[in-house]
């Protein structure tokens, strides 16, 4: 699992080995990563809008740094820059608290470097580049021993050939591979006797580019899954999550709260201009009278027009997995990973019946279907914005198809997505 805007970090690496300037849209405080680059030779500044601009040296162009570089707890980027310094020929002090991995000093040795570091195997880590690094050739490799393997690839002569157990790649792997084919590099990916096995050639000219977060529309009825699915990708690809279904439903809780009528489109699109974030975290906006008021606002154009910025916001530069109904036809028409989910109005219906009792909330199974049944028309029916599957969407049926498989088939087009495939 990634830590928040993984894909960034691995942007904003590659953008300092580049040759020519790269804007990188990232959120999340990336400090640590920045220093590290700027003593490396890197030129670094950021924007108003947050984006990155970042001008690197090349690769084999490091310059030596001044001082010793913190890596603070990061073993991220102790691994990374470990494998960046070991296949370059100079001489660096990595310090913090991470715990180096194990394996890693055998592994930087193995292309030439120098290390010493620790009996207790900790930090600080002190490493000689090789003057001349050799690629790796590794099978069973995994965890940050792979990701350090990757970036000393990129300065060795000849290939890195890395083997990975199973047919899928780790999914910081995946995202690693994909941001290096965005700069130029030559790597491919087959499956080889059971492995998936990657393949770079090192001492590629990265040039620079832009780079944005990915996003992932997930869009269906309610009670299919989407929300369950949605939650489990932004955690698996370190992607932020918004279920938009709760802005429309903190919109009805804002009207009921003022003594509005879901059914006042003025009072509607007027909670719509007023919401905060804040607002979509109360404990009172699911279950009756919400869920049907929800439907009810969301149905008036002024409403959809008004939250339309405040997704597109959400996810527009760092990224994100968004879910609600028209999240692939209207809010990201362009986003490159789209789900529709759907399951029977039986299937539903039981569902969010299941729920509510698991909630100590009394209902009666019958009128939920009723409420269900009439949602879907209004949301299938209404003029801005209807809910239907986006013509490149992935539909996934889920009336016997449970969470983890609905979750292991999305998240392998993902990964084949992130990867290239």
């Amino acid at each position: 699992m990634f830590k928040p805007d993984q894909a960034a970090r691995w942007a904003l690496l590659f953008a300092g080995l580049a040759i020519g300037e790269s804007r990188i849209s990232a959120s999340g405080d990336h400090s640590v990563l920045i220093a590290a680059l700027r003593a490396l030779g890197a030129t670094a500044r950021q924007d108003r809008d947050g984006t990155w601009v970042i001008a690197g040296r090349g690769i084999g162009a490091l310059t030596e740094p001044d001082a010793v570089i913190a890596v603070g707890a990061d073993r991220w980027l102790l691994a990374a820059l470990a494998g960046l310094l070991g296949s370059h020929p100079i001489f660096a002090v990595l310090t913090g608290d991470a715990e180096c991995p194990d394996g890693l000093p055998q592994l930087l040795q193995s292309i030439g470097a120098l290390v010493q570091h620790p009996a207790s195997g900790g930090m600080p880590l002190a490493i000689a580049g090789a003057c001349d690094a050799l690629p790796i050739d590794q099978s069973g490799i995994d965890g940050d021993l792979a990701i350090a393997a990757l970036v000393a690839g990129l300065n060795a002569r000849g290939v890195t050939s890395l083997a990975f157990a199973g047919v899928e790649l780790p999914a910081e792997i995946a995202l690693g591979i994909a941001t290096l084919r965005g700069f130029g590099a030559e790597v491919t990916d087959d499956v080889d006797d059971g492995q998936r096995v990657i393949r770079l050639r090192g001492q590629p000219e990265l040039r620079g580019c832009m780079i944005g977060g990915l996003v992932i529309a997930v869009d269906g009825p309610a009670a299919a899954g989407k929300g369950t699915l949605a939650r489990r990708l932004a955690a698996e690809f370190g992607l932020p999550y918004l279920d938009t279904g709760l802005l429309y439903r903190a919109v009805a809780r804002l009207v009921f709260d003022a003594g509005g009528d879901p059914a006042d489109a003025d009072a509607a699109a007027e909670a719509a201009r007023r919401l905060r974030p804040e607002d979509t975290a109360r404990g009172d906006l699911r279950g009756p009278p919400v869920d049907g008021a929800a439907s009810q606002v969301g149905a008036y154009p002024a409403v959809r027009a008004a939250l339309v910025d405040f997704q597109r916001q959400f996810a527009g530069g760092q990224g994100g997995v968004l879910d609600g109904r028209d999240i692939g036809t209207v809010i990201f028409p362009d986003a490159p990973i789209k789900f529709f989910v759907t399951a029977s109005a039986d299937a539903r219906s039981r569902r969010r019946w299941l729920e509510l009792q698991a909630r100590g909330v009394a209902a009666d199974f019958d009128q939920i279907a009723a409420e269900m049944r009439s949602r879907d028309a209004n949301d299938a029916a209404r003029a801005a914005a209807p809910m239907q599957a986006a013509a490149d969407a992935v539909v996934l049926d889920t009336t016997d198809l449970d969470a983890d498989a609905a979750f292991r088939m999305a998240a392998d087009m993902v990964r084949r997505h992130i990867a290239g495939l």
